[in-house]
């Protein structure tokens, strides 16, 4: 190997873990932007609704918290696709939730 060939291994293992770091921070920003729309969307919320807003805030929050856990342990573990793709997964939420009351709202 060439004296370039062998330091572009740990350079790309340097970019695959800033990418799954990103991720992650995506995933922290995602699961932020989800709380912000169910608390928005409860100030003329009836005491049923209240609650079950509440389940949704803990079920995102419980979430978020073990997307960075998980995505932190596979980086440490040396598979920083993996922790991208977990780190991923609120944001995609946030999306799709968007998307689906584009698509569901009545006109």
């Amino acid at each position: 190997m060439t004296a370039s060939g062998s330091k572009a291994r740990p350079m790309l293992e340097i970019l695959l873990n800033a990418l799954a770091i990103a991720a992650i921070l995506l995933g922290i920003a995602g699961s932020l932007a989800l709380v912000t729309l169910l608390l928005a969307s409860g100030a003329n919320a009836s005491p049923h609704d209240l609650v079950v807003l509440k389940r949704w805030l803990l079920v995102i929050a419980v979430g978020g918290v073990g997307v960075v856990a998980l995505g932190i342990w596979l980086i440490v573990g040396g598979r920083p696709w993996w922790a991208a793709a977990v780190g991923s997964l609120p944001m995609t939420a946030l999306l799709g939730l968007i998307a689906w009351v584009e698509f569901t709202r009545s006109r």
